[in-house]
């Protein structure tokens, strides 16, 4: 079997981790070390439950780790060449650093020469794509799209205040309970640290792409925020303003895409006006127009749940001081 170079994940009790702790280190590997655990021990570390997806260079399996019976997903990644690899780790190592109630959380990260494993907390099966398409074809209704719309943008505010754009943010890197009140940002393979000062290229979903993106520009947090209101309109409706599928070809996309969406069709008339105001903000043609994420979130459709969040705050802080007496 082919060594491996592994990096340690967050959640702790990783396989190379309790390798480490028995060295009496936990220092990053960066060289191929014949200690450290193949996929196939990975394979007998996790319970391959239930196959939830199947891609071009690889499979998403709902799993449970045998030592503590914690529930995972485990996504097993052909690694072509170099270019994948590195997108693997670095994958993983954007996750690590990052904590948030509304982002997928990464445990475990694994490689050799031509396999990657990258192990994530288990949230739930559904993505918002396929709930929204399967339960609410016409999109949410209110009491539903405020609070998972907050949650999603909470999570990009998260990422842009640490200079990280995700780069594909779509309904289908989105993770959403049965019980629609809970809601995590998924699948960073295309994310970047723009600190690490690189040029980025075109990526991501091309429905969801912001007209400077198409347009060959590097993608920024701008971009992000158009792609989040692209989501957002999905879930307010259940569909987007175009797609590249319905046009003859991708200049005729581009040349759609630098046209302002419009909300006058009648699945708009119950929505909210302060929600159409976010989505023409962040569908802006010109980007120096979208406004940060944190400006998002301090709009008058978060207001009132702002406002029951704070209050709830107080309650549990006066509780607290009760309590302390």
């Amino acid at each position: 079997m082919t060594a491996l170079k592994i990096t340690c994940g967050s959640g702790g009790s990783s396989l190379w981790e309790r390798r480490q702790k028995r060295k009496g280190s936990l220092a990053v590997c960066t060289e191929v070390n014949p200690s450290v655990p193949s996929i196939d021990e990975i394979r007998d570390a996790y319970d391959l439950e239930k196959l939830l997806g199947r891609g071009s260079v690889g499979m998403v399996y709902k799993a449970r780790r045998r030592a503590d019976g914690r529930k995972v997903v485990v996504k097993l990644r052909s690694v072509i060449d170099k270019e994948v690899a590195r997108c693997c780790r670095q994958e993983f190592e954007v996750l690590r650093r990052l904590s948030h109630p509304n982002i997928i959380t990464a445990i475990d990260f694994l490689e050799q020469q031509n396999e990657a494993a990258l192990v994530f907390e288990y949230c739930c099966d559904m993505t918002l794509q396929s709930m929204v398409k399967q339960s609410f074809p016409g999109g949410f209704p209110s009491a539903t799209l405020k609070p998972l719309s907050k949650m999603l943008c909470d999570a990009v505010s998260y990422l842009h205040k640490r200079r990280i754009v995700h780069r594909d943010i779509k309904p289908e890197n989105v993770l959403v309970s049965d019980s629609l009140t809970s809601l995590w940002l998924a699948d960073f393979n295309t994310a970047y640290q723009l600190m690490d000062g690189w040029a980025l290229t075109m990526t991501g979903t091309r429905d969801y792409s912001a007209p400077e993106v198409l347009q060959d520009e590097s993608p920024s947090e701008k971009a992000d925020i158009w792609s989040l209101g692209l989501s957002l309109h999905f879930m307010a409706v259940g569909k987007l303003p175009r797609r590249l599928g319905d046009f003859q070809d991708l200049s005729a996309f581009c040349a759609a895409v630098l046209k302002p969406v419009q909300f006058s069709q009648p699945e708009w008339h119950s929505i909210d006006e302060s929600f159409k105001a976010i989505l023409r903000r962040c569908l802006a043609i010109e980007k120096s127009a979208r406004p940060a994420s944190m400006e998002l979130l301090q709009s008058a459709f978060f207001k009132e749940l702002m406002e029951s969040e704070n209050e709830d705050n107080d309650d549990l802080a006066a509780v607290c001081r009760t309590r302390s007496v």
